[in-house]
């Protein structure tokens, strides 16, 4: 029956899916239009790559054969997750990138983009040099039009070097650093190309306010908002042009909302700057609770009306406004809360800062799903793929430029300064995410006139409405800043706004930390995840209200309009150069993984769910692993007005009811005061009632269950689990994006055992490679706090991925491995790259060889089989008291042991009667002992344990009509109720394995009228539904997804009634939210209308709700 159950289980888990949200990243600043004349191309794959200084390697007849060939984004090195203290490779390193051009791009202009390339750089094409730069932040770009070779091989050659150098910012020496610089091409690379009439490029053109698109926007309000445009357009022909701009403004829905075109007339070889005007009526608003995205088009035409360029950008319409002591104000209203967030180091385990675009991504949506509104990029411009998603999600950002507690008084130290702050003006200026732009040097002690430049660079980059700039309160110049960031009156003495001036607006740029010293740097704030529960719970509680008066949550949400929030210190836990610990303040670790903070943020979000793309709605969260060193306290994280705390089945129940008219934070920590204890998880577990110790929070709202949690103690180590976190994006195959894999040890019913000190290995097979290996403790891993998680990086061809998880030291009574199943989709963007080269990048870890690592499948199958009855335990009765009792018993030896004994007792019912239910409840209900037991019992005295044994002999040879008829007597004739509801359900089972879904469905619903609390037989037809929504409606994709809304009705009722499944039930109803019909597609449907009736037809026959 196990493995039937077993089969089911991953038939659900691969049931298709329509695709979950897809982010789109911009690439050069601009998103490609089909039909503009303009193609860009991905440079990342296949560089060949030297670490170390060698000279002569920017020639093109350079021998480098023997290096290594990796793809970008590329850190120099792969670290481990515990990388500060410089451990970090500082110094010259090589890239070169071989490739021959598309004869069709011959006579287009090209232009190379860089993201950004860490410290100085230098790019050379074919032997000669085209640019150097300083700083590794903004974009390096590059015309190499007229250096490409069209007769051959053509070479790239990159010199970096990312050394300590005082002369362009940060300046600081990365070990009296609070980061670090991770060197090498980390971000990508592009190779634009178009016709020689065509947008210029921002970062390229160096004029102020000036090149490319700027859009801006003026008198927004909810009746209209005026679009500024201007734009410059280039003609590097022998001939004048003339022809026309158009812009065509499309909301997110893609329906026309505005349409301009300007006559243009370009002299041969020179450039125009356009400037026009669109009036949208009735636009919609872009805010942090509305992130609504316009798409802007923007097409050149000749007179003839072809289109000799264009591009489409995103843009939101949103008004930004901070008024002194009324605080801030978002499109003509004030703001109705503090504005709470974090700041972000981009680095992420194991690859530095070389993350994939996805990542930003997710790294975005987890902050975001906590309810955040606000981003501090600390301390440096970020991947303009964070900056995307950030419009896409609603999080504001507040922009810095590069630097961090460092003056040089050489001129050519601000001039670098000044240079930054204008291109990261020119890159961001269109983000309607940008909500402040912090041009100065953080914690800097720097001249009073070099801020006061600062602030008019920026005005004189960003000329319109809504550009405000923010400075330090106590720095030299602040005095012209209309923001100033300094902690609130109610919180340290130390750090506190001394006196406050009406005319200014303040924030909190970092709060959270609390450090005993700056050089100890012991803080409660600074847990490392695997440090367990009483650790994190004392960061949790630091940031959201201490004992001691200090910037918290709470703190900032008592303050005026005046003070308008504040970002926590941090969002992630990052490597430092300075110091020998990582900064373990965030309230995720290097890999993302959550620790009770994040949980505690999550309770701050309202309770509402809604249209965005993170996650929204209630939440209840139990911080409380019931070990044995747990605390007596039980601390819960909720957004709900109420919460019903229970202890146990049939203990105790705490309720804990949120007082509205308490000032401060939206949602107090709740601590239920002395709830468990360890000595009655033990009497009930010596009692064989493990079943019945639990703790289980629920989240009430109007007197009704809208959020559950449960713990359960995790017992004996049985198995691995594995998952990916991708927030449910795509892998693309493009050798450059990853995922994080994640294992966890874990008991029989699943419950992830947090304290054990396993090591993991990974063994990868298919379209993938694993990132690091043992030289940095990737892998194998270590497990912290229960799981273990690795890097899965994407080939250059797509296609399925299988990863293999087990212990590093195996045994029979070690844990079980795991398989897990993904698949790279297609490449967004064309790849440009030598197939020869690419051929040569390493598909292997370091260390020890994934060859050694890995097993046959029929090894593992082997293994497998051992694990399982090695895993089962021993159940003491009197059959056999002698053995019994020693506690050694297993399905193999009890059936040795009892083979013999039932035909010697074939007669004797009532040792027949008692061997079956000794077998039954030690699990082993698959081996033949059983199933004779159950023949001779059956022959004497039909009963329903007698006839449930002969149904799971016919289960196991594949008779299920045979196997139907035993469940169903079974059910009659059995009078417990709950036993009656098992018979049933496993008749559905049957059914449904038979695609018999309707009769399957009956039997789920006698199954619910035995035992009315069954959930597992709502969760069931709701599979059912989700399974055949697509036979129903084979010809309307939007309507299969619509009837997902049945489906997730019976997930819903299935929590309501069964507290026990409510994490299976919220999972499904989390995967297949995902894929509703979005607001768009629901308004385009003549059938369907959000809020109102929907008939799911078919064998379904259900009435549902249009989420």
């Amino acid at each position: 029956m196990k493995k039937l159950v077993t089969y089911l289980v991953m038939l659900f888990c691969c049931l298709p899916l329509w695709a979950a949200h897809q982010p789109e990243f911009s690439t050069a600043g601009f998103f490609r239009m089909d039909h503009s004349g303009r193609e860009v191309f991905s440079m990342n794959p296949a560089w060949r790559f030297y670490k170390g200084g060698l000279a002569g390697a920017e020639a093109k007849d350079f021998n480098d054969k023997d290096w290594t060939v990796v793809s970008l984004p590329h850190g120099i090195e792969y670290l481990p997750t515990e990388a500060s203290g410089c451990i970090n490779y500082q110094g010259e390193s090589w890239y070169r990138k071989h490739f021959t051009p598309d004869v069709a791009l011959k006579g287009k202009k090209l232009f190379l983009h860089f993201e950004a390339i860490m410290g100085k750089s230098k790019v050379f094409v074919n032997g000669k040099q085209l640019t150097e730069h300083f700083g590794g932040y903004l974009p390096v770009v590059v015309d190499v039009t007229e250096a490409l070779d069209w007769n051959g091989d053509n070479v790239i050659a990159v010199w970096t070097d990312n050394s300590d150098d005082p002369s362009y910012p940060p300046g600081k020496a990365q070990d009296v650093l609070d980061y670090t610089y991770f060197g090498g091409i980390y971000r990508d690379c592009w190779l634009v190309a178009h016709n020689n009439i065509f947008i210029t490029d921002p970062n390229y053109e160096n004029e102020i306010a000036g090149g490319g698109l700027f859009v801006a926007f003026d008198k927004v309000s909810d009746v209209s908002a005026e679009v500024l445009l201007k734009i410059q357009v280039r003609n590097e022909t022998k001939k004048a042009f003339t022809g026309v701009i158009e812009y065509e403004l499309q909301q997110p829905d893609g329906k026309q909302v505005a349409f301009l075109n300007d006559k243009i007339r370009i002299k041969a070889g020179k450039a125009v700057t356009s400037s026009d005007k669109l009036l949208v009526k009735d636009p919609l608003l872009w805010s942090p609770s509305f992130p609504a995205l316009y798409n802007l088009l923007v097409r050149i035409r000749d007179e003839e009306g072809n289109v000799i360029d264009g591009y489409r950008r995103r843009i939101g319409i949103r008004s930004i406004e901070f008024k002194g002591k009324d605080g801030f104000w978002l499109n003509g209203k004030p703001y109705e809360k503090p504005l709470i967030g974090a700041n972000r180091h981009q680095d992420f385990a194991v690859v530095g800062n070389a993350v994939a675009n996805s990542i930003h991504w997710r790294d975005a949506k987890k902050l975001k799903d906590t309810g955040m509104e606000v981003i501090r990029n600390a301390h440096c411009p970020q991947d303009p793929a964070f900056m995307d998603a950030c419009d896409e999600l609603g999080l504001f950002v507040i922009v810095n430029t590069p630097g961090w507690q460092f003056w040089n008084d050489a001129p050519e130290f601000a001039q670098h300064v000044y240079s930054d702050i204008r291109n990261l003006v020119r890159r961001d200026r269109n983000h309607p995410s940008v909500w402040l732009w912090e041009p100065i040097l953080n914690e800097t002690w720097y001249p009073a006139d070099f801020a006061k430049n600062t602030n008019d660079i920026v005005h004189a980059e960003y000329p319109y409405p809504s550009c405000y700039c923010g400075s330090d309160s106590e720095a030299r110049g602040h005095e012209v800043f209309p923001v100033l960031f300094t902690h609130p009156r109610n919180a340290d003495a130390e750090w506190a706004l001394k006196q406050s001036d009406d005319s200014k607006t303040y924030f909190t740029r970092e709060w959270g930390d609390n450090v005993d010293d700056w050089n100890s740097h012991n803080s409660p704030s600074r847990v490392a995840r695997n440090w367990g529960e009483q650790a994190m719970l004392v960061q949790a509680q630091h940031y959201a209200s201490p004992s001691y008066p200090y910037t918290s949550y709470d703190a900032l949400f008592q303050t005026s309009r005046q003070h308008m929030g504040g970002c926590l210190w941090h969002s992630f836990d990052h490597q430092r150069g300075y110091h020998p610990d990582p900064f373990y303040g965030g309230i995720m670790d290097v890999f993302r993984q959550p620790k009770f903070s994040y949980y505690m943020f999550m309770a701050q979000r309202l309770p509402v769910k809604t249209s965005l793309i993170a996650e929204t709605g209630p939440m209840v969260f139990i911080a409380h692993e019931m070990t044995p060193f747990s605390g007596k306290d039980v601390v819960v994280y909720s957004n709900c007005d109420e919460v019903r705390l229970t202890y146990n089945k049939g203990g105790k129940t705490y309720t804990y009811k949120k007082d509205k008219n308490r000032k401060g934070m939206p949602s107090p920590v709740i601590t239920f005061p002395d709830v468990y204890d360890f000595m009655i998880d033990k009497a009930l577990s010596r009692e064989r009632k493990q079943a019945d110790v639990y703790l289980l929070a629920e989240g009430l709202i109007d007197g009704k269950v809208v959020a559950t949690h449960k713990v359960t103690p995790a017992r004996r180590p049985e198995k691995l689990l594995l998952w990916v976190d991708n927030e449910g994006t795509n892998l693309e195959a493009n050798g450059s994006d990853f995922v994080t894999v994640v294992a966890a040890v874990a008991d029989k019913q699943g419950n992830i055992k947090r304290l054990n000190n396993y090591f993991i290995k990974f063994h990868i097979e298919g379209e993938g490679r694993i990132l690091g290996g043992s030289d940095v403790m990737a892998n194998p891993a270590p497990v912290k706090w229960g799981t273990a998680p690795v890097l899965v990086q994407s080939t250059l061809k797509p296609g399925k991925i299988k990863v293999i998880a087990s212990v590093l030291m195996e045994g029979s009574q070690m844990p079980i491995s795991a398989e897990l199943e993904l698949e790279s989709t297609p490449a967004v963007y064309p790849l440009l790259y030598n197939q020869s080269e690419a051929a040569l990048i390493s598909l292997t870890v370091t260390g020890k060889t994934d060859m050694q690592m890995s097993k046959s499948s029929a090894e593992r199958e082997v293994e497998r089989l051992q694990k399982e009855v090695n895993a089962l335990t021993a159940y003491k009765s009197g059959v056999d008291n002698a053995f019994a009792n020693s506690g050694a018993a297993d399905c193999e030896t009890l059936q040795n042991l009892y083979a013999a004994k039932i035909e010697e007792n074939k007669d004797n019912l009532p040792y027949l009667k008692e061997t079956i239910s000794l077998l039954r409840r030690t699990g082993c209900q698959e081996i033949e002992a059983y199933f004779l037991a159950s023949d001779y019992a059956y022959r004497q005295e039909p009963s329903a344990e007698a006839a449930v044994g002969l149904g799971k002999k016919a289960v196991k040879i594949k008779d299920y009509d045979t196997a139907i008829k035993y469940f169903d007597e079974a059910a009659n004739l059995e009078t417990d109720a709950t036993s009656k509801a098992d018979d049933y359900y496993m008749i559905a089972l049957l059914l449904f394995e038979q695609n018999a879904y309707s009769k399957a469905r009956q039997y789920c619903q006698k199954a619910l009228e035995a035992n009315p609390n069954y959930g597992n037989a709502y969760l069931l037809i709701g599979k059912m539904y989700a399974a055949t929504s697509k036979s129903v409606f084979p010809n309307d994709g939007v309507l299969a997804r619509a009837a997902y809304n049945a489906a997730i009705d019976k997930f819903e009722k299935a929590k309501q009634v069964d507290p026990s499944v409510a994490e299976e039930a919220n999972t499904l109803i989390s995967s297949y939210r995902a894929h509703l019909p979005s607001t768009e597609e629901i308004f385009m449907h003549p059938d369907l209308e959000k809020g109102k009736p929907f008939t799911v037809g078919g064998w379904i026959g259900e009435r549902t709700t249009i989420r």
